[in-house]
């Protein structure tokens, strides 16, 4: 887990170095290294990158283990070579002050930690199946400490009958020759949190990349393309407006003649707390595999978007709307059905809205299987049965269309809406979508405001379309909602950025007030200031306020 710690914490008490503090984890005080922005991917790579180098001048011999964690990484050693690691790995913690951790070889609730710089953390090493070696790394902003969940994994594997014999299961082999071909690889081999990779031998040739030459020693056996590798790029494609923006908001006016319900144009829609940046933040540290981010927009670009920045594109409206005669558009149904039109997307994408974030370390399996199927996340929340009421609220009235057009399709009711998560989608599957449905896909186009003919493509018709057609699946995903009206709000957020344990989550304000904004942006911003202090490569030097 990635754990808050007071930022006001200092080297007094005890002498330590430049660049060690002593911070609070859990019940207890651990030395950590200050390092500014430090990604948990660039984390494992530093901790791994570490223990391999200490044990090649040490001149013991070690391969890269393709271990079953995401975030912490594993190298395997003979057994043999048990008292030699020790030494290497005791001079490397006089260097760099860390902690060993014993794993036997699953870790025991309450595992201590020992400090790796002393002799008697190393007696009884015979027992040892699994060595755990773990810095803290904790961000200068005082949020962020990187703890034992991104350690480097030292395995003792044994030789019997000609085979060399792991303590554990990994995801390479169950055991290995005795003698083998060793290759180089990057350190981001084998986290699924780091983009696809290329030193495969069928991908050096797919791509034309040249075998690498430089990186960590591994066996060959382990450098191959496994079935539940997802290799396609996945892109996110977010959907935003800036409600400040006074060009924007006499667009608005002007066409708010076509408003059916309150809701619809309600301004808790648009208000804009540069949730955005901090969305996109969140990306960026939690799920670096993301390929390219685009941003559709109605004309806009946010003031603090490094929008000549690698890995993003802004794209207006009037590239992915047939008919731009209706624009401006105001409804989010209607820009959510266009969204297989951006230029340059790939076949994978997700949709994020920009009050959706990612909010601890996230593969792409969360969202698509290997095969290239999609995943969406049905809420306990049903869609009202019968017929449009007139009390019905824009979004449910847009469900009952989908479900309506689904029955005559499929001859099957759906039921279950979905979570506010970000949203997997297949342009392929969606493109299809749109033949077959045309018009009904146009008339949600046309309409500039949430209306009563329109349909919810991406939230609700793609999901079960896609399950239908045999391209989706259903699946459950560690989420939390919050809405920003909700009755002990800041114990939520503060037990939120306490925990970290949510993969994403949604921080909603529909129905919200311009005389609500004062109160929330006092609560809200730093909550993701907090939560995301790590600027993103998507932001200029001055994007927060």
């Amino acid at each position: 887990m990635i754990h808050p710690i007071n930022a006001t914490v200092e080297r007094a008490q005890r002498a330590l170095p430049p660049g060690l503090h002593e911070v609070p984890v859990g019940m207890h005080r651990r030395l950590a290294h200050v390092q500014p922005g430090l990604t948990p991917l660039a984390v494992r790579a530093q901790h791994l990158s570490l223990v391999s180098t200490a044990l090649t001048q040490a001149g013991v011999e070690h391969f890269v283990v393709p271990g079953t964690e995401d975030t912490s990484s594993a190298i395997g050693v003979r057994d043999e070579q048990r008292g030699r690691v020790a030494q290497a790995l005791r001079s490397l913690f006089s260097r760099s002050p860390g902690y060993i951790q014993r794993k036997v070889p699953v870790l025991r609730t309450g595992e201590p930690l020992q400090l790796g710089s002393r002799e008697a953390s190393w007696q009884g090493l015979e027992t040892v199946d699994v060595l755990r070696a773990v810095w803290f790394q904790a961000d200068p902003s005082g949020h962020l400490v990187y703890g034992t969940e991104y350690g480097c994994d030292i395995e003792f594997w044994r030789e019997e009958d000609g085979r060399l014999l792991p303590p554990r299961t990994n995801r390479g082999a169950s055991y290995l020759p005795v003698h083998g071909e060793m290759t180089l690889v990057s350190p981001h081999r084998f986290s699924r949190l780091a983009p696809p990779q290329t030193d495969a031998p069928q991908n050096q040739r797919r791509w034309g990349r040249k075998p690498q030459r430089s990186g960590l020693p591994t066996r060959q056996e382990f450098v191959c393309t496994g079935a539940d590798e997802i290799t396609f790029p996945i892109d996110v494609v977010y959907t935003w407006v800036d409600s400040d923006d006074p060009a924007w908001q006499r667009r608005r006016a002007e066409a708010s003649g076509d408003v059916f319900h309150e809701e619809s144009a309600s301004a808790g829609r648009y208000i804009n707390r540069d949730e955005l940046l901090y969305s996109m933040r969140s990306l960026h540290m939690y799920a670096p595999w993301v390929r390219h981010i685009f941003l559709v927009t109605d004309d806009q670009v946010p003031h603090w978007l490094n929008s000549e920045g690698e890995g993003i594109t802004v794209v207006s409206h009037r590239e992915i709307f047939r008919e731009t005669s209706r624009l401006p558009v105001f409804n989010s149904h209607a820009i959510s059905a266009q969204l297989h039109r951006v230029p340059g997307l790939s076949e994978h994408f997700i949709h994020f809205n920009d009050d959706v974030f990612v909010g601890r370390p996230i593969t792409p399996h969360e969202f698509f299987l290997p095969n290239g199927a999609s995943k969406h996340y049905p809420d306990t929340v049903r869609i009202p049965m019968g017929p449009i009421l007139p009390e019905d609220l824009p979004h449910e009235v847009a469900r009952k269309n989908v479900r309506a057009l689904l029955e005559g399709r499929f001859g099957r009711t759906i039921i279950d809406a979905m979570k506010h998560t970000p949203v997997p989608l297949r342009r392929s599957v969606l493109e299809e979508m749109e033949r077959e449905f045309a018009e009904v896909f146009r008339a949600t186009a046309a309409a500039r405001f949430r209306s009563r003919t329109d349909i919810d493509v991406g939230t609700c018709m793609y999901p079960y379309y896609a399950y239908f057609t045999g391209r989706g699946v259903p699946d459950t995903i560690p989420y939390a909602y919050l809405h920003l009206s909700m009755v002990q709000l800041s114990k939520k957020l503060d037990r939120l950025l306490k925990r970290r344990d949510a993969a994403v989550f949604c921080v909603n304000d529909s129905f919200t007030t311009e005389d609500d904004v004062a109160d929330q942006e006092a609560l809200i911003h730093p909550f993701f200031e907090a939560y995301f202090p790590l600027p993103s490569p998507y932001e200029t030097s001055a994007a927060t306020r």
